[in-house]
């Protein structure tokens, strides 16, 4: 018994070292960044190789391709990220972890480096504390530092501890396996990830066990394959009770493991074969060193990178087939109708459909609107809806700015791109004054019932042209600023009289500032929705008068 907990306490040691070296560099390396990384994964994603790109680019920066997963589903969540952008990002986060195996195989494993990993990790934890108060990015980066140095120890006493376990040398080239056993295998490589959760720290055990000779180059790579779909257990499991496009993105992530798993099996041999000779080759250039983990470093991403090749034919269908999974009431609001990527190659027709959604994505914004108005009745799912509706008709018009355009598709688009930014304050600012308790308007008193009647009033149901329709808003705005004005009138001389305290007064005013700004977005956004004709398949044309507005203030942030 003593023996055995003296062999397992290096064990043991050698994998808390290593997971605390991952989790400070991965924590380090994202607060260093602050948003740079969530810019990356929303600004570099147009296409999907750009996707592909960032995905493998971030992981391979933070070292965490659950970092990067959790990342994307809250972007996704946002309506930031179109599901078809997240499957890619995903793909290139699961190609990008590949790198510390090389990391592991190429310096961790040929190189004692315990000696120089000291005085990093002092080094980093003092920079940490001394730049914590002024200088927090610099601090991250210490952090990060310190966790490098943490990483490569932790190494060096898991290939000792393995190295005095079991002593000897590991079969070079695949060996007779039967399945059932590298099915076995393969699960006790899902249960070492789940334990650890990180599935970096798997494949260092992994590596320094063949380093050793502990275990051989196929049972290894059996492991390996289990490790790669554990990692899907983090992001499964935060998706648990999530919103639909958190599920469907943790369902892409655990689909596309699996499917690079099953076929990792089938083509064990030729995989590892092939692996083998990039070892051998590498190996023989630096002159030193076991190839068997550069052979399973090389195994891991040969079966990722064949992953990736396998979504390129069935993406799309992966796609379409989670569109249609784990929908909410509200998601029938937030899919397109009238957009299609077929319309572009016909710009006319494109316009076309892109007014026919705006206009729909108005009237169910003012319909939300004037159920939480007048209801309270606030539906979140409806309200997310919307924004990913508003995030597809962005796309739309990038898309569609991208082709050649007749002069009066052109004229028409700004009034389009405009009524969109609109209604994504709009609805933005619903959510708001629904957080705040401020929905529905239920305060005491004339000046609140005037206001909610201007209010909806603003978010009246016609939202076509008409030839009376640029007096009926101006009436409207004008309406609304009466009846604001008379309210923050009263407030204030109540605030004055010290009937109500200047606190509860700041509140008040603030929430009938935020019902106003309401109303400007509805009349800015009808008014230029109907600048735009379309009559008989025709965008464009005079549009009526445009009543001046004033800018909302609280609309602005």
């Amino acid at each position: 018994m003593t023996d055995a907990l003296g062999a397992l306490a290096p064990l043991l040691g050698g994998v808390g070292l290593f997971l605390l070296g991952m989790g400070q560099m991965t924590d380090g390396l994202r607060f260093a960044g602050g948003e740079t990384l969530r810019v990356i994964l929303e600004r570099w994603t147009r296409s999907a190789p750009r996707a592909f790109a960032a995905g493998f680019l971030v992981t391979g920066v933070v070292q965490s391709s659950t970092a990067t997963t959790v990342a994307t589903v809250g972007i996704v969540n946002a309506g930031l990220l179109t599901l078809r952008q997240a499957v890619w990002v995903v793909a290139g986060a699961n190609l990008g972890t590949t790198l510390t195996g090389w990391i592991v195989a190429l310096v961790g494993l040929r190189v004692s480096v315990t000696a120089a990993a000291l005085p990093v990790v002092g080094v980093g934890a003092l920079a940490q504390l001394l730049a914590r108060e002024r200088y927090p990015r610099l601090a991250g980066l210490a952090r990060a530092l310190a966790g490098f140095g943490l990483f490569f120890m932790g190494l060096d006493v898991l290939q000792e501890a393995f190295r005095d376990a079991a002593p000897g040398a590991a079969t070079f080239g695949p060996v007779d396996a039967s399945w059932p056993a590298l099915g076995l295998l393969a699960l006790g490589g899902l249960a070492l990830t789940l334990l650890t959760q990180s599935s970096a720290a798997s494949i260092a055990i992994v590596l320094s066990a063949a380093s050793t000779g502990s275990i051989g180059l196929v049972p290894a790579a059996a492991v390996i394959i289990g490790v790669n779909v554990g990692t899907t257990s983090t992001a499964a499991m935060a998706a648990i009770g999530a919103t639909p496009p958190a599920r469907r993105v943790a369902a892409s992530h655990v689909i596309f493991n699996v499917v690079a798993a099953v076929v990792a099996f089938v083509f064990l041999e030729p995989y590892l074969w092939v692996s083998g000779r990039i070892a051998s080759l590498i190996a023989s250039l630096a002159g030193e060193g076991d190839p068997a983990p550069l052979a399973l470093a090389a195994f891991h991403t040969l079966f990722s990178a064949a992953g990736v090749a396998l979504l390129v034919i069935y993406g799309n269908f992966l796609v379409r087939w989670l569109e249609g999974r784990f929908r909410s009431a509200g998601e029938s609001v937030g899919s397109p109708q009238y957009l299609d990527d077929t319309l572009l190659p016909v710009p006319a027709l494109a316009a076309r459909g892109l007014l026919l959604e705006v206009r729909r994505y108005l009237a169910e914004a003012l319909a939300h609107a004037r159920r939480a108005l007048c209801e309270g009745r606030f539906d979140r799912d409806a309200s997310q809806g919307l924004r990913q509706l508003g995030g597809h008709i962005r796309q739309f018009i990038g898309d569609l700015s991208e082709t050649p355009m007749p002069q009066e598709v052109s004229a028409a688009l700004p009034d389009l791109i405009r009524a969109t930014q609109n209604l994504d304050d709009f609805v933005g600012l619903g959510a708001r004054l629904h957080a705040r308790g401020a929905l529905p308007v239920r305060h005491a008193g004339p000046g609140w019932t005037a206001l909610g009647a201007a209010v909806l009033d603003c978010l009246s149901t016609d939202v076509g042209p008409a030839t009376d329709a640029a007096g009926r808003l101006a009436v409207a705005r004008l309406r609304l600023d009466d009846a604001f004005d008379r309210l923050k009138q009263t407030l204030l001389a109540e605030a004055a009289g010290g009937r109500t305290p200047i606190f509860m007064m700041e509140e008040k005013l603030s929430s009938a500032e935020a019902l106003r700004d309401m109303g400007y977005l509805a009349l800015r956004a009808r008014r230029r929705v109907m600048s735009c004709h379309a009559g008989d398949g025709d965008v464009g044309g005079q549009g009526e008068a445009h009543p001046a507005e004033p800018a909302p203030a609280a609309a602005a942030g």
